[in-house]
């Protein structure tokens, strides 16, 4: 609990102090160092003499906390330093995450691996081109996991390499969006299947010419409202919002469908509010003003407690 507490609040410092700590000579290598202790099983809590009186399932759970803690910071360490400051870091750990991923390594060590490499494409955004090829392959892989949570992870770092990648990432867009496609006909976990809409509204919210929109604007259509990955809201509501305002005919049709997605959004716990509602209040302004009679035809049909939470998205 001693190394997980410091481990959270290494997070929270570099979340809340961003340059003003890792321009500190000497910082960024300590934090590299204490997530390689962890990666590498150092720590004295991970010693193998120490852990002789858990049981193996104990054990496995304590690995597990521990790689969750530091999958939070090194993408963290990254958005507390600018791409160019980060990427050698990146480049020192990124095969030792690599190896992380192989399907000998425990569910705990593959997830946190896919997961950590999957939120450090954002703070290298613009000095992603040395890593996509070892990087592209293993999400792809990680697609096919068995647990839940791999692919979970796997789905994610697809959508966030074509969400910071940029033009580097065109080529693989078809091989991306084929392969999500795959996965959408035979997924059954809920949350991955919310990970791949998530994924496909990325591809949405780029708006790149080479991206096929009205192919793609089904899968999302089709699989809203979320069923249980309440933050992935987010994407969602930014790909509607470019749907909106390029004026593609899904976003008139679907008008009860969204509107119902802005409840749920609204109504759920376990978000980052401070971020998705200010995007999700927006875009149902915006239907009340151009669609004043499509509204009114949801909300009178809604009870009570939904309506509200509808209201308060337009107040």
């Amino acid at each position: 609990s001693v190394v997980v507490s410091s481990l959270d609040a290494i997070t929270e410092l570099l979340k809340h102090c961003k340059l003003g700590v890792t321009s500190i000579q000497g910082v960024p290598e300590m934090v590299v160092a204490c997530i390689t202790k962890i990666m590498k099983k150092e720590c004295a809590c991970q010693d193998p003499e120490e852990e002789d009186g858990l049981e193996e399932e104990e054990e496995a759970e304590q690995d597990e906390l521990l790689f969750e803690y530091a999958g939070e910071v090194l993408p963290n360490l990254g958005r507390a330093m600018a791409p160019e400051g980060f990427a050698p870091y990146f480049m020192g750990l990124l095969q030792m995450l690599l190896k992380k991923t192989r399907k000998q390594c425990s569910v705990a060590e593959r997830s946190f691996a896919v997961g950590a490499l999957a939120d450090c494409m954002e703070p290298l955004q613009g000095r992603l081109e040395p890593f996509i090829p070892h990087v592209l392959p293993v999400f792809m892989e990680s697609t096919k996991d068995e647990e839940n949570d791999v692919r979970n992870n796997g789905v994610y770092g697809l959508g966030e390499l074509v969400l910071w990648g940029g033009e580097l990432m065109t080529q693989h867009y078809n091989q991306i969006l084929s392969s999500l496609s795959v996965l959408m006909s035979i997924e059954s976990a809920p949350r991955v299947l919310d990970q791949i809409v998530g994924a496909v509204a990325r591809f949405l919210v780029i708006g790149s010419s080479s991206i096929p929109v009205n192919e793609i604007v089904p899968v999302l259509m089709n699989n809203i409202p979320l069923k249980e990955d309440m933050e992935e809201y987010e994407m969602v509501f930014k790909a509607l919002t470019a749907l909106y305002s390029a004026g593609h005919e899904s976003v008139k049709a679907n008008i009860p469908k969204i509107l119902e997605c802005a409840v749920a959004s609204q109504s759920a716990k376990e978000i980052d509010r401070d971020t998705i509602i200010p995007i999700v209040s927006e875009l149902v302004k915006q239907i009340l003003r151009d669609f004043p009679a499509e509204f009114q035809s949801v909300a009178s049909a809604l009870p009570a407690e939904p309506a509200g939470h509808l209201a308060a998205l337009t107040s």
